[in-house]
């Protein structure tokens, strides 16, 4: 009769034990998706709590459904990718990928004589500017790239630790050693998480927040 030993919590000191799993998975999953989140540029009226309570809701999303958030990120790309295309096949060689993120992202505010200011995406500025309403946004890649500097330490210590938990279950594979379903998912989830980064790497250096 075969039986199957079960083992419950394992302590550090006796080898690789239940709270370096867990605290692996948790640390590389928040740092994951502290950095790979980049939401839209915060309204004049919002506070910190407000913009703090956004990113941490976005976060417990993004975990719970990464391929939601990595759908999204695709999309925001193909819409920044359009309105890149537009602005060209309009004449404007300034406008660049980075322009039609910060754009979309509600970087630019329209500032009407009779009415409170208020964000208005790449179509809108365009279809202004081609009808005489507003002149060309006279606004260089550098200003957008200058407001993303503070992210990047986190990303750097992201990279760090990610590299670190990929290594380390390959190794163990390789040395046919146990991986857990828990380190598995948290690899998938990492992958899943760089293709997002990827897609919204230009919108990273538009973001304020």
């Amino acid at each position: 009769m075969n039986t199957t030993d079960r083992h419950g919590w394992v302590s550090s000191p006796d080898g690789r034990g239940t709270f370096d799993i867990l605290w692996n998975y948790l640390f590389t999953s928040f740092l994951c998706t502290w950095v790979s989140l980049h939401l839209n540029v915060p309204a004049p009226e919002d506070g910190e709590t407000s913009i703090l309570v956004r990113k941490l809701r976005w976060m417990l999303q993004a975990i719970l459904g990464p391929e939601f958030v990595l759908a999204i990120t695709t999309g925001q790309r193909a819409k920044a990718k359009r309105c890149l295309d537009a602005f060209r096949s309009a004449g404007h060689e300034k406008w660049t990928l980075r322009h039609a993120f910060y754009a979309n992202m509600g970087g630019f505010t329209l500032q009407s004589p009779d009415h409170v200011p208020f964000p208005i995406n790449g179509k809108q500025i365009l279809w202004l500017v081609d009808h005489g309403f507003l002149c060309f946004p006279e606004v260089d890649e550098r200003s957008i790239w200058d407001k993303s500097k503070a992210d990047t330490f986190a990303k750097c210590i992201t990279c760090v630790q990610t590299v670190w938990l990929v290594v380390h279950c390959v190794f163990r594979a390789v040395q046919q050693l146990p991986v857990t379903t828990l380190e598995l998912t948290t690899v998938s989830f990492v992958i899943c998480k760089f293709n997002s980064s990827l897609n919204s790497f230009l919108a990273s250096k538009a973001s304020t927040t």
